[in-house]
């Protein structure tokens, strides 16, 4: 068999130079027109993406819709142009030429975050998707190809690893999503002069203060955390797998099943479910085994098919994760110390913390998160939308 690396390396390398002598005002104008074609109702790309997120992913039609919708509208121009800045920032990205994506299948987003980074500094991209995303990615691919054949030239994409990896002996540099243990095998695979930027598996969590528990605001701040919860299914790095509540947690946790078992009556059930990722159950098992207290854990467990929600109190030593389903954890807390020791776990792979609390409370809680690997913080309600580039760099309250 023939090597992969001169039939992909030469012609990658010949189409971004076409690209790269485009100027960037002229590449931002662009993505604008392929963004503004995939918003507008109606149009044929527009309704097969949305055809295919809801095949391949297995979301209800609305959740396919808000999942779409909600990527769009994070690519404005002001964010493009911060986008393009962070990576001309990256030392790593600044002098590639050739970028290797390993991208995975849960969510849509990092394929949308790579392309689009991809075409504001003219790289070329060759891409390793899942089989469980394929057909959405090289949907977008032949969107782009009406609007900039000169970028939609220097992408390629493959389901085959054997194939990635003998033409990764080009790259200047690959992306790679997964978990830690994925990411062990790629670094061993890839030659050790390529540099290999990590995006390893991670969990959102939330803090709801007693300050934001007021009556009349009790029940708008469970449905925007139940909207977290919701959209995705949990699949995503910044879904949250806990929510921490000051005070009693019982009454939040039957309030956000109300308004979980709401939107999945609203949009329909989700078709296809995921696994959890080895981080969320390290986390789960060790808020479920240690640091309880009198005010326990309250498991909110939401429909998929046919299930019926229910909610479960941990008690010491209690009920183990045998069966399937979502689950979101709502824990009480009395001081920060304690949201700290159960998330010690996971203290490494957290990724976004959401904040419903006084600017003193968020202030406290962003000081105690210091030494974790959380990226951003927003506020409840805003977890799915982080903003454009934020792996890029630490976050800042949205």
């Amino acid at each position: 068999m023939k090597s992969l690396k001169k039939p992909h390396k030469k012609p990658l390398v010949r189409n971004r130079e076409a690209l790269a002598v485009k100027p960037l005002s002229v590449r931002l104008k662009e993505i604008q027109t392929f963004v503004k074609r995939l918003k507008k109702p109606g149009d044929s790309d527009r309704i097969k993406a949305l055809e295919i997120l809801e095949a391949e992913q297995g979301l209800p039609p609305g959740m396919a819709r808000e999942v779409l919708d909600l990527i769009l509208r994070r690519l404005t121009l002001e964010n493009l142009k911060t986008y393009e800045y962070a990576q001309k920032r990256d030392p790593v990205l600044r002098k590639t030429r050739i970028l290797g994506c390993i991208v995975p299948g849960n969510v849509p987003d990092p394929f949308i975050a790579c392309l689009v980074g991809g075409w504001l500094n003219a790289h070329a991209l060759f891409f390793k998707v899942s089989r469980k995303n394929r057909n959405f990615c090289n949907h977008l691919l032949g969107s782009i190809r009406r609007v900039s054949p000169a970028f939609a030239k220097s992408v390629q994409v493959t389901t085959h690893e054997e194939i990635f990896f003998k033409a990764a002996k080009g790259f200047d540099a690959v992306i790679a999503f997964g978990s830690d243990q994925t990411l062990r095998q790629i670094r061993q695979r890839l030659s050790r002069h390529i540099p290999l930027i990590e995006r390893g598996h991670r969990v959102g969590a939330s803090i709801v203060y007693r300050s934001q528990m007021s009556q009349k605001g009790f029940n708008g701040l469970a449905l925007r955390c139940a909207k977290d919860v919701w959209l995705y299914d949990q699949r995503g790095c910044v879904s949250p797998q806990v929510i921490f509540v000051e005070g009693q947690a019982s009454a939040f946790a039957l309030k956000l099943e109300t308004e979980l078992l709401k939107l999945y009556e609203k949009f329909g059930p989700v078709k296809r479910s995921y696994e959890m990722v080895f981080e969320r159950r390290v986390l789960l098992d060790r808020l479920q085994m240690e640091h309880l207290d009198n005010n326990g854990i309250f498991l909110v467990r939401w429909p998929r098919k046919s299930d019926e929600p229910v909610v479960y109190e941990i008690l010491k030593g209690g009920l183990r994760f045998a069966h399937a389903g979502q689950i979101i954890a709502v824990q009480s807390f009395s001081n920060l110390s304690q949201v700290k020791r159960s998330l010690s776990g996971v203290w490494d792979h957290l990724q976004c913390v959401s904040v419903a609390g006084s600017e003193d409370e968020i202030r406290r809680t962003q000081r105690l998160f210091k030494t974790s690997s959380v990226l951003f913080y927003t506020s409840c309600g805003e977890m799915q939308n982080p903003p454009l580039g934020w792996e890029l760099k630490r976050g800042v309250l949205k």
